[in-house]
């Protein structure tokens, strides 16, 4: 009847194909030729091909369990495994990663006080953490525009904020990391 399909990552960066099925089973007698339709929903997640195959199967278990009020205490469950998935990524903006960045650092640059990049970082902090994994480069050149704009706004980084979320890990902000390379997350 309806079928849903979306490629997932799991933690060790294969992709899954997650299968959403809604199927209706025609259940008909042998005595009156009489016919009840059952309604059911399957999903399932493969690495290869099978995952339509594998939700057809678990919509038909799951209607003929519940249609028939079949017991199924203490019987092993040949599903029970499960992948671990990647927190869902914040998806692209629609203009693109490279022209979001150019926007970022124009609205950075017209920015009048640190408390206006404090709220810039803080509206923009799912997209910043998300460019900060897709593209990196991109995140680096932000920071460096957020960091060129307080310095141009007088701010120097020992000076205490104002602002409450000082210790989020987004561009700008004062976080430890232990990479070598100056991020963009390490300037305040």
């Amino acid at each position: 009847m309806e079928r849903e399909s979306i490629d997932r990552t799991v933690a060790h960066d294969a992709i899954l194909v997650h299968v959403t099925l809604k199927v209706a089973f025609d259940l008909v007698s042998a005595d009156d030729s009489s016919c009840h339709t059952v309604e059911a929903f399957g999903e399932a997640l493969d690495e290869g091909d099978k995952a339509t195959a594998k939700a057809m199967s678990s919509a038909y278990k799951s209607a003929m369990l519940q249609t028939f009020c079949i017991p199924v205490g203490g019987a092993e469950d040949a599903d029970a495994g499960t992948f671990k998935l990647r927190n869902h990524h914040e998806p692209e903006p629609v203009q693109g990663w490279a022209q979001w960045m150019r926007d970022m650092i124009d609205l950075i640059g017209v920015c009048e006080t640190v408390e206006a990049l404090g709220r810039v970082q803080d509206s923009n902090r799912a997209l910043l953490k998300a460019i900060g994994r897709e593209r990196p480069e991109l995140y680096e050149a932000i920071g460096a525009a957020f960091t060129s704009r307080r310095a141009a706004l007088g701010f120097s980084p020992r000076e205490p904020r104002s602002t409450s979320a000082a210790t989020s890990a987004t561009p700008g902000r004062r976080t430890r990391r232990p990479s070598a390379a100056k991020s963009i997350v390490e300037h305040a």
